[in-house]
C-alpha cells in the first residue's frame, strides 16, 4: 500500500460543519466537542442553535435565532463558519456542509481566538505525528 506524500487535509487544515450532525457539528478530524473546540461562548450558542433548529429540536424558548444570526439555516451556517474561521485564523480552512453542498472559507488574518487555533492546531500536529509513523 502506498502512502500519500503528506497527511490529509480533513486531519491537518479543514474543519468541517455539519449541519446534520446533531451531537457535534464541528469535526477535525472526528467529532470535537464544543467546550473541548475552545470555540468563544457566543459561537458555541450559535453551533448549538444551528444544529437544534436543523434537527427540529428547537422549541418556543430557543426558536429565534441568537443575535446576529440570520433565521435561514443555510444563511446562519455559512455566518457560522465565517465566526469559527475568524477565531481559529488562517491556519485553517472551514468547509460547511448543508443539504449535500460544500463551501470553505478561511479567515486570512490571524487567529481571533488564540486558545482555540491552538486546540486545532494540536489536533493537527498529532495527525502529522501518526501519519509521519505510519509513513515509516
Amino acid at each position: 500500500m502506498e502512502s500519500s506524500p503528506e497527511p490529509d487535509e480533513y486531519e491537518t487544515s479543514v474543519i468541517r460543519l455539519e449541519i446534520y450532525h446533531v451531537d457535534e457539528v464541528i469535526s477535525f478530524p472526528g467529532p470535537v466537542g464544543y467546550e473541548e473546540s475552545r470555540l468563544s461562548a457566543s459561537l458555541v450558542a450559535g453551533l448549538r442553535w444551528w444544529s437544534l433548529r436543523s434537527s427540529g429540536q428547537t422549541n418556543e424558548t430557543n426558536y429565534q435565532s441568537p443575535p446576529g444570526l440570520p433565521d435561514n439555516l443555510e444563511d446562519a451556517g455559512r455566518v457560522l463558519a465565517r465566526r469559527v474561521a475568524d477565531e481559529v485564523g488562517d491556519d485553517f480552512e472551514v468547509e460547511l456542509w448543508t443539504d449535500s453542498r460544500q463551501k470553505r472559507v478561511r479567515s486570512g488574518r490571524r487567529a481571533k481566538n488564540p486558545d482555540a487555533a491552538q486546540f486545532f492546531r494540536s489536533r493537527a500536529e498529532v495527525a502529522r505525528t501518526e501519519w509521519e509513523q505510519r509513513a515509516w
